[in-house]
């Protein structure tokens, strides 16, 4: 597996499918979500709805609607409450659905924002919690919270 981080358009990046830092209802009012869902269109709001929601720590996908990219990847994050509540599990629990969810679709790359940094939705994981690892200056956490896009290459 290749991981690349980059600062980027995430709706622009040339991937089978790009993830959006959900919520449980799988609601795209704001944020990323909501940018995600305009771009789209309305095959997006469609399945969603359909789906009708994902919990914490899993992933579910739709279809990408007008994005370039073939599918759109939810993935939901949790909310930060003090660390006691099993925050840093679901977090991980989260990413490793998004990459089931890819390799069950038959996605080879996707686009993976930051999931459960967005101080406003209060799914804002302090820095601390993620592993210690030495990323460029462009890559610091901001605002407490991590906050780079990666391009992930799915293994085969």
């Amino acid at each position: 597996m290749t991981i690349e981080f980059v600062i980027a358009d995430l709706l622009a990046q040339d991937v089978d499918a790009v993830v959006n830092p959900a919520n449980e209802r799988l609601a795209h009012g704001g944020g990323v979500a909501g940018l995600i869902a305009r771009a789209a269109g309305p095959d997006l709001e469609e399945d969603s709805l359909r789906i009708g929601g994902c919990p914490t720590g899993d992933a579910v996908v739709t279809r990408a609607g007008r994005l370039p990219q073939r599918a759109v990847i939810h993935a939901v994050g949790p909310v930060w409450r003090g660390g006691g509540a099993g925050e840093a599990r679901l977090l991980a629990a989260a990413h490793r659905a998004v990459v089931a969810r890819a390799q069950e679709e038959g996605l080879a790359t996707i686009a993976l924002p930051a999931i459960s940094t967005d101080p406003a939705s209060g799914r804002c994981i302090p820095e601390r919690i993620f592993p210690r690892v030495d990323l460029p200056a462009p890559f610091s956490p901001t605002r407490e919270c991590i906050s780079p896009s990666s391009k992930v290459n799915m293994p085969s």
